[in-house]
């Protein structure tokens, strides 16, 4: 399954958590993660995530180690920067496995962070003189764009990466890009100057992704843990808008609206020693900051961001022992039309035996979906031990959805929600035919 199925366990937000286990690069190198692990849906996310933005001719490529492991390195000339300042050559880390098909002479955009500020819990950055001031891409080919007579094609596969923005840019000339990055206006140093207004030293921008509001209704039954976040407290949405609504800056008015979603470190970068530093989250509305909140690790405490003092003294304490998610759907459910699944572009499926497969052949997903259009009885998620299920993985629009098939109990499970449902076995029958 590959990058597809690290990236949506990876991805937290509305339905999935990091591990608690804080590990070192090696361990992000051994599963070929390009950090920061992403799926770029529009351009404006990827302006906002960048600390560098350059276009410019690869002049060498070469390797250094990592924590016993040699990497690749892309050494770039930039012509031009269009956000945030290079020196006369760029150095990108690439990892252990080659996302990029790249030569010396090659042309790039490529959209940049600082190797140093790049990761989050469970990734820990290994600090070394020969990753000073060395850069990493915001997804690999995903966000690195070569430039080939002027007009704009891959880097690199695009296989397992649902690539948005890049298969929307293809065969597109160049300027084309560029125009469109400097007509917009990035908002990460608005969410910054919030945060210095009341006292907090704003450090890297951690993550930025786009996600859709919920209902109303869903700001009580839909929880959300981005993916920056170190620890496995899951509030629900209304939690979140009380908390930021003490500073002013209640945005349940925006239930349903797309939104971004903006994390920066506050006071202090990650290195992965110590207590993992405060993080701030803003949610943004039509590129206006409409929420803010501050996160505490270990624990998972929530503080507005007018609290500072307060969020900094809080000592820390292990997170509640999480209790079972209840039943969302004590009436049934219909996994198509109540999850939004007929957008579903990419799907990936596990199997016990590591068999299965990864599909966005809207060919093979949409009999899923039909399949599965169906109000089916519910009942809570039963003490599951003993075998390994099958793994499905689901990515529609700006959410992702894990679900796990018991073949002994036929049981289709969905964790997130609190349920599990006998499914019909024409949707068993397609998922186990994933390749």
């Amino acid at each position: 399954m590959g990058r597809l199925a690290s990236l949506a366990l990876g991805f937290c937000a509305i339905v999935a958590c990091t591990g608690p286990t804080f590990t070192n690069l090696t361990a992000s190198l051994d599963a070929c993660r390009s950090e920061p692990g992403m799926s770029w849906q529009s351009l404006p996310p990827m302006v906002d995530r960048a600390a560098l933005i350059a276009r410019g001719t690869v002049v060498r490529l070469g390797s250094i180690d990592i924590a016993g492991t040699p990497v690749r390195t892309i050494a770039l000339r930039p012509a031009e920067v269009v956000k945030g300042t290079a020196g006369a050559e760029i150095t990108i880390i690439e990892y252990r496995c080659h996302f990029f098909d790249v030569r010396e002479g090659d042309e790039w955009i490529a959209f940049l962070s600082p190797y140093a500020t790049s990761f989050s819990p469970p990734y820990v950055p290994v600090q070394t003189t020969a990753v000073a001031g060395a850069y990493v891409t915001l997804g690999g080919p995903e966000s690195t764009f070569a430039v080939r007579g002027g007009t704009l094609a891959k880097t690199g596969s695009l296989d397992e990466m649902p690539a948005q923005v890049m298969k929307a840019y293809e065969g597109k000339p160049a300027a084309e890009l560029l125009r469109d990055i400097r007509a917009i206006r990035p908002v990460d140093g608005d969410v910054r100057d919030l945060f210095a207004r009341f006292g907090w030293a704003p450090r890297a921008t951690l993550y930025v992704g786009e996600l859709t509001l919920p209902s109303a209704i869903g700001f009580q039954n839909v929880g959300m843990l981005a993916p920056g976040t170190p620890t496995k407290v899951l509030h629900n949405f209304d939690e979140f808008a009380k908390v930021s609504a003490e500073a002013g800056l209640d945005f349940r008015p925006y239930a349903g609206r797309p939104s971004e979603l903006i994390q920066i470190l506050l006071e202090r970068d990650w290195d992965g020693a110590g207590r993992f530093p405060p993080l701030g989250h803003a949610v943004l509305v039509d590129r206006h900051i409409v929420g803010a909140w501050v996160h505490i690790a270990p624990q998972g405490d929530l503080y507005p961001i007018t609290q500072r003092d307060a969020a900094l003294a809080a000592p820390a304490h292990d997170p509640p022992t999480p209790s079972p998610t209840p039943n969302r759907y004590p009436q049934g459910v219909n996994m198509t039309r109540d999850h939004g699944l007929a957008a579903t572009s990419s799907l990936a499926v596990k199997t016990p035996t590591l068999g299965g497969g990864q599909t966005q052949d809207r060919a093979l997903i949409l009999p899923i979906v039909e399949a599965l259009d169906v109000t089916l009885p519910t009942q809570p998620v039963p003490v599951l031990s003993g075998g390994q299920p099958m793994v499905v993985l689901i990515w529609a629009e700006d959410r992702y959805f894990t679900l796990e098939y018991w073949a002994d109990l036929d049981l289709l499970v969905n964790r997130n929600f609190g349920y599990a449902v006998h499914p019909p076995r024409r949707a068993i029958q397609l998922l186990e035919a994933i390749r």
